[in-house]
């Protein structure tokens, strides 16, 4: 029988003779006859190299959908069935993603978020509100800021799905979810949602305005932080998209 021993960091099983874990990457330091044995030291380097791998993943499948869907969105005729197109490209990349983490993710969609919850609809007007700041801020600065098309012509189930409910449920669980339990496993906790706050902000390619998505990256941060729970950032990110979309009272852009 092969003897076996614990790794004091993940507690998986390892072999007596490893020198470090093979799921956390955490190095076991040998010792001298006669000494104490010292606590294991972790190795950065692994640590990234293994557990980022998740991380990596997500951003990696989002970047591939939306490049494949470049095509559709340039060339398609049907602007609905592209949008339809798109939507199910980030679905399926996500869910796949979901799927290899399921067992990690399954605490964070059980738990409700408690009163958590009741702080996501007004931070989605607080949001909305620094966002119009920081649009009031290029203005003066004379910058030029090249306005997207407008999507109101849209059916009302269209902007539903596609900037409400797509948006907050697949990109939360792909980023609050995924991206920020891997990249905690390696870096402190302060670091590793700045790293998520970033990685949200570039993922949506609007440089005039990564400051305001950074800044909601780490709102939707700290609500997945103090819920515990993935439900507090998807409602969030689903008000602030709907506020975006005129679907809310006190939107700017409302009809």
């Amino acid at each position: 029988m092969i003897a076996t021993l614990s790794c004091r960091h993940c507690g998986r099983e390892q072999p007596a003779s490893a020198n470090f874990c093979a799921g956390c990457g955490l190095e076991f330091r040998s010792t001298r006859f006669g000494e104490e044995a010292p606590p294991p030291v972790p190795s950065w380097e692994r640590r990234a190299g293994l557990q980022g791998r998740s991380a990596i993943r997500v951003v990696m499948a989002l970047l591939i959908a939306l490049a494949v869907s470049i095509p559709f969105a340039v060339f398609s005729p049907d602007t609905v069935a592209t949008w339809l197109f798109i939507d199910a490209m980030i679905a399926g990349v996500v869910i796949a993603c979901v799927v290899l983490e399921r067992g990690a993710l399954g605490p964070l969609l059980k738990a409700s978020g408690g009163f958590w919850l009741l702080l996501a609809v007004p931070a989605a007007y607080v949001m909305q509100g620094l966002g119009w700041l920081w649009m009031k801020v290029l203005d003066r600065s004379d910058q030029i800021l090249e306005a997207e098309p407008s999507e109101a012509w849209l059916p009302v189930w269209m902007l539903l799905l596609s900037i409400v409910v797509v948006p907050a449920l697949f990109e939360e669980l792909a980023f609050r979810g995924i991206f920020l339990r891997s990249a905690r496993l390696f870096l402190r906790p302060l670091p590793a949602h700045l790293l998520t706050a970033a990685a949200f902000a570039l993922i949506h390619f609007q440089p005039m305005v990564l400051p305001f998505h950074f800044a909601m990256g780490l709102a939707l941060g700290g609500l997945r932080a103090g819920s515990g729970s993935l439900w507090p950032p998807i409602l969030l990110h689903a008000a602030n998209n709907a506020l975006a979309a005129g679907l809310l009272p006190g939107s700017p852009f409302a009809p």
